[in-house]
């Protein structure tokens, strides 16, 4: 089994440094990044979105250096060292032969490999789950000090990397109090590291972070794009996210479709292909649901409430806040669902024809999803470095840049668009009304060329008004594309001009 998991190891790791330095930063990354360049202290709390133990780790690295590879590299070496965690876990609830097909799909995971490649705390904070998992076992199993105090601080760190570690204290909480019941030496030696953990890190972190950003998020006008989502899509949400674990954002429609369109137009053009992987998966959730009851032992118990904790606080958390649910807030639940597959795996019957063409189908959905995720560019992060370059290139003194989003103007164009010059954007909370064009145009009137840079459009103008707006009073001359973003150039039209002066 160790010659395996270091195959997979291998595997993982050619998978995770692959094209690592391929892409800009992206909006996150960016907001990140910006985070990590404050000095440590109060304002880089004020600055950062979540809490702040990445973003200090960070503050250092980047001592070293700000590409691209570079940054992501600990992302994607945390993601390999998750591997055999991930494995131990799975034998522990689910058994060795389900636990390795669970490690397989988690290390070809689109997913996984996604926040591996990413300048950002997911890799991490998981990784800091199975470790957490894996040294309460471990005092479970042996009553030593040492893994219970290498819990406290494995978990401790985990909750100033990301608040819904809470949801995966609950169900660790749960099955070593239902564990230990009958022995109070060891019950009691949990119970103190629970309040120590709660009094030297969960405590500083919510006096310190969570309430005061939870004041500047309720006293914040919510961006206008959230305001489009009704609250039934916390619960589309989750069949979603499960959808997403199996093959990442590069299977289906891109998110940008999604975000930009209505749901049934988005999927029109993708149908076979995610009907095809909700039946293959569907099944072997199925699958894995039936055996789970079937065992009926506490490992299974253990296993259900590992999944469905988490899915359920965020739902609350979210619905209280008014947060869209992202996949990713739900990474929590992320290694029992695969483990879940693992387990259906076992379950599926044993004809040899339903397995092979079980197979079969699996490995072509992963592998069409890491195709896409690799080389097809509408799954790509939205390239802010080739526009930047490419206006730095073209744009002249008399020129003028607008850019829409705004939050895609706010970070990522503003990291790479070092040209000096200055660009504009409109609010981040704010939909783009007819009033804004005709006031931002006035405005650049005598500009010899307006570059209009669109990405995440829906964040701001889904109308389309910016650009329609520019349609009637200059001349499209020109347009480059790059990944999630489109730069066109409109020059100016002194006949076109003096019909709106008109």
């Amino acid at each position: 089994m160790t010659r395996t998991l270091l195959l997979l190891a291998s595997a993982g790791l050619a998978l995770r440094v692959f094209r690592l330095g391929q892409w800009s930063y992206w909006l996150d990354e960016v907001r990140t990044l910006f985070a990590a360049q404050l000095p440590i202290g109060p304002a880089m709390l004020e600055a950062t979105h979540a809490p702040p133990l990445y973003s200090f780790l960070l503050h250092f690295l980047i001592r070293l250096g700000t590409d691209e590879f570079l940054l992501r590299l600990p992302s994607a070496l945390l993601g390999v060292a998750s591997i055999p965690f991930f494995f131990t876990l799975g034998r522990r609830l689910i058994g060795e032969r389900p636990a390795l097909t669970a490690t397989i799909l988690f290390t070809f995971s689109p997913f996984h490999l996604w926040y591996s490649q990413e300048v950002g705390y997911y890799s991490l904070v998981l990784f800091l789950y199975l470790v957490s998992f894996e040294l309460s076992f471990r005092f479970l199993e042996t009553g030593r000090w040492r893994s219970l105090v290498g819990y406290a601080f494995t978990i401790g760190a985990a909750l100033w990397v990301q608040y819904t570690t809470v949801f995966v204290i609950l169900v660790q909480n749960f099955i070593l109090i239902w564990e230990l019941r009958q022995d109070r030496r060891r019950l009691s030696a949990w119970l103190f590291c629970q309040v120590l953990v709660g009094f030297c890190f969960a405590l500083p972190l919510y006096l310190t972070h969570f309430l005061p950003a939870l004041e500047i998020w309720e006293g914040t006008s919510r961006p206008f794009y959230l305001t489009l989502r009704p609250q039934t899509d916390l619960f589309l949400a989750v069949p979603y996210a499960f959808y997403t674990f199996v093959l990442g954002q590069s299977f289906g429609p891109a998110v940008s479709s999604l975000r930009s369109q209505p749901a049934a137009v988005a999927l029109s053009g993708h149908v076979p292909g995610v009907a095809a992987a909700a039946l293959v998966f569907g099944a072997i959730a199925f699958a894995g649901v039936v055996q789970a009851f079937r065992r009926r032992d506490k490992q299974m118990s253990y296993l259900l409430i590992f999944l469905l904790v988490p899915i359920l606080c965020s739902l609350l958390f979210s619905a209280r806040l008014g947060i869209p649910l992202n996949p990713r807030y739900l990474i929590g639940s992320y290694a029992p669902f695969l483990l879940l597959l693992g387990l259906g795996w076992i379950g599926v019957p044993a004809r040899w024809w339903l397995r092979k063409a079980l197979a079969a189908a699996v490995l072509i959905l992963v592998a069409w999803s890491l195709y896409g995720y690799f080389f097809n560019p509408a799954y790509s992060r939205e390239d802010a470095r080739s526009a930047a370059r490419y206006l730095e290139a073209n744009v002249q003194a008399e020129d003028r840049v607008i850019v829409l989003s705004s939050y895609f103007a706010l970070y990522p164009m503003a990291y790479y668009y070092s040209d000096g010059r200055d660009f504009s954007w409109f609010s981040p909370n704010h939909k783009v009304e007819p009033n804004d064009v005709a006031a931002m145009l006035d405005e650049r009137n005598d500009a010899r060329v307006l570059w209009l840079v669109l990405s995440r459009q829906w964040e701001n103008d889904p109308g389309g008004l910016v650009r329609k707006g520019l349609d009637e009073v200059r001349r499209d001359c020109g347009r480059a594309d790059f990944p999630g973003v489109a730069v066109i150039a409109y020059c100016s039209d002194t006949a076109t001009q003096r019909k709106r002066a008109d």
